[in-house]
């Protein structure tokens, strides 16, 4: 009965101890091991202190933030394909990327390619519309 409560005792001691030693490491600025630290305001190795991770973090949230762009074009060019009269969106296919706007698809008559290329190029953002619209065979 008594190792136990020993055991525990030590266990408690080990814990807090690990737990000091973690924080003591992520309030202090640490040098990798086996370097020397540079003096503070040195720059580092890349020139800029920290400038690696941020680059990398910025052209990861370029390209995010262009991709929300591009689907968010593309969801209002649909939006407006949509409301226009008597025209067939069910086989249309928008894409869009940097404001140029691409549709694809079948329509069944020539009239509904125009309006559609027409309502895609008074979308705000659009700059071009590539119109790959095609007429679908009577039957199909």
């Amino acid at each position: 009965m008594k190792s136990i409560r020993t055991l525990r005792q030590i266990g408690g001691v080990l814990l807090v101890a690990a737990s000091l030693h973690a924080q003591a490491q992520a309030s202090a600025p640490a040098a990798a091991p086996g370097s020397a630290q540079a003096a503070p305001g040195a720059p580092a190795a890349s020139g800029v202190p920290g400038n690696a991770p941020t680059k990398a973090k910025a052209r990861v949230h370029r390209r995010r933030t262009a991709r929300d762009a591009n689907r968010a074009l593309a969801r209002r060019v649909r939006w407006a394909l949509a409301r226009v009269n008597s025209l067939d969106v069910s086989r249309i296919v928008v894409r869009a990327h940097s404001g140029v706007v691409t549709l694809e698809g079948t329509v069944p008559e020539q009239s509904q390619v125009e309006r559609a290329a027409r309502a895609a190029q008074n979308v705000s953002g659009v700059r071009q519309v590539k119109n790959l619209l095609t007429l679908r065979s009577p039957g199909a």
